[in-house]
């Protein structure tokens, strides 16, 4: 009788493209830093095609907490993979107990003088956005992702046009 030896380690994944491993992992989990959820924010990921995605975010600043919703087209690439992104965004404080939010060059610009002086808002903005990602195809960290962006905001009520950007890190399983 044969012995067939038993291999506990697990099965490694190579993908030979950014949108190869987008097919086989669906969906994302990351932290950012920067753009449309302020300070820092957590988002997930939901690859609903090897290309297209959907981004769900909650994120924070000071004195004020912040969500997004957004669409995500990758373009294909090995390591690096350039990615378009545009959705919504909205800054509230809806208890109005801190005057922090004014450390927000952001929140400076869009809110108006009763919003600043009793510390209650809530901001809308749409943003669109253009970005590099790397993305970790093999090994033990595959799915492993560090992005960085440009971002336009503009505040939906104001008008006003807000550059800035964002970096971050996702992991895909």
């Amino acid at each position: 009788m044969q012995n067939n030896p038993v291999n506990n380690q697990s099965v490694l994944q190579d993908y030979a493209s950014t949108l190869k491993m987008r097919q086989d992992r669906k969906v994302g989990a990351g932290l950012s830093v920067g753009g449309p959820l302020g300070v820092a924010g957590a988002n997930i990921e939901l690859n609903m095609e090897d290309e297209n995605s959907a981004v769900a975010g909650f994120g924070t600043g000071p004195g004020y907490n912040s969500f997004q919703l957004a669409w995500k087209h990758a373009f294909d690439g090995d390591y690096i993979a350039p990615y378009v992104s545009g959705g919504i965004s909205r800054w509230y404080n809806s208890n109005g107990s801190s005057n922090a939010f004014q450390d927000s060059g952001t929140l400076k610009e869009v809110l108006s003088d009763s919003e600043k002086s009793s510390g209650r808002f809530g901001a809308d903005f749409v943003f669109g956005s253009l970005g590099l990602q790397y993305n970790q195809l093999s090994g033990d960290f595959a799915g492993l992702s560090f992005y960085g962006e440009v971002v336009l905001m503009e505040a939906v009520e104001r008008g006003v046009l807000i550059p800035t950007g964002t970096v971050g890190s996702t992991y895909f399983f």
